[in-house]
């Protein structure tokens, strides 16, 4: 990669020092997971499971919270572990996943420090992989080049994805392309009908998207996502077992905010760069392949009709006659047996999308 040679004037450069200087004081590095360890969204137990790790897995160390926790990244999702079990080091190798530059004309460097030889430079929505973390740096590898980049400048997606190969089709006119995941934040232009992106991430009900070289965000129900084939139902009942224990909330689709069955589904797909409607009803009527209850396979979507409607419920086949899914009875997300009666009395059909 070719060298980009900035100059800043001194005011700069203090002001930056500055800033790293205290990210750095507040980035520990990384850890080693001691036990089966779930990633919570706040420091204590009380507070909604948003992950679940494995023993001798490593997870970025962000900051140390309350009560012996620390804020910590894992497998791309942000959230709070127990100090108790877990094995901290300045220093640590690991496969953190796939990085996404945020910010222009971000330094990359030979080594963890700001003293260190400027490779080149980065600019918002470049990618590469994550292979360790140095206190406040991440280790990179970008074009068979190993630097180092500042954790203030890049965000982590899951392992084993890319964060920029997915494609989308805009839908609709006048659809605006925002800063920021919000209705309120600024509109950066507007999207002709059809237009190509490539998608980022997926956050919520928005999309981080990459249109014309500038990167900002569109909601989701004006976003066709390309189709992606090469998902496979493992990864995606795994994903989904990951938010096991989190709490069952109407209208929710988010881990922070809850889910119920049908934003359970769809946030869950949409980890994959899969795009699924928002409700029970509309999954079943718009997504997928019908396909009879005898040759059901892992990764199909199941239905299930409620007392006010033909279709109230849905949840993830994982074979086995099992599903999970966001139970309002339970008040969280929980692994069933479908021949139950329950479920056999009120089993409507199934869908599958992959």
């Amino acid at each position: 990669m070719k060298k980009k040679i900035i100059g800043f004037c001194l005011t700069v450069m203090l002001s930056a020092a500055a800033l790293t200087s205290s990210a750095e004081a507040a980035n520990l590095g990384g850890a080693t997971v001691n036990t089966g360890l779930r990633l919570r969204s706040g420091a204590g137990t009380n507070y909604t499971t948003l992950a679940v790790a494995q023993q001798n897995e490593k997870v970025i160390v962000k900051a140390a919270a309350a009560n012996g926790w620390y804020q910590v990244i894992y497998d791309g999702t942000e959230g709070y572990m127990s100090g108790q079990y877990l094995s901290l080091s300045d220093n640590m190798d690991a496969d953190f996943g796939t990085g996404t530059i945020a910010g222009t004309q971000v330094r990359f460097r030979a080594g963890a420090s700001l003293t260190s030889e400027v490779l080149g430079s980065f600019n918002a929505g470049d990618t590469m992989k994550v292979t360790g973390v140095r206190g406040a740096w991440y280790r990179v590898s970008y074009n068979g080049i190993t630097g180092y980049v500042h954790s203030d400048y890049l965000r982590i997606s899951k392992s084993g994805t890319s964060s920029a190969t997915q494609t989308g089709t805009i839908k609709g006119t006048e659809v605006r392309f925002r800063a920021a995941a919000s209705t309120s934040s600024k509109i950066l232009g507007v999207f002709p009908n059809g237009a190509s992106v490539t998608v980022l991430s997926n956050e919520g009900d928005w999309y981080k998207i990459r249109y014309n070289g500038t990167v900002g965000y569109v909601y989701g129900t004006y976003l066709n996502l390309s189709a992606n084939n090469t998902v496979s139902a493992d990864a995606l009942i795994a994903t989904a077992k990951s938010y096991l224990g989190t709490r069952y909330v109407y209208g929710g689709s988010t881990p922070s905010t809850g889910f119920d069955c049908s934003g359970l589904m769809q946030y869950v797909f949409a980890q994959h760069g899969i795009s699924i409607s928002r409700t029970a009803a509309l999954q079943y009527s718009n997504d997928g392949t019908a396909v009879s209850k005898a040759n059901l396979r892992p990764g199909d979507l199941v239905f299930f009709s409620s007392s006010d409607k033909a279709v109230g419920h849905v949840g993830l086949y994982m074979g086995n006659d099992q599903m999970i899914h966001a139970s309002s009875g339970s008040g969280k997300v929980i692994i069933s047996n479908i021949t139950t009666s329950y479920y056999v009395n009120h089993y409507v059909g199934a869908k599958r999308v992959l």
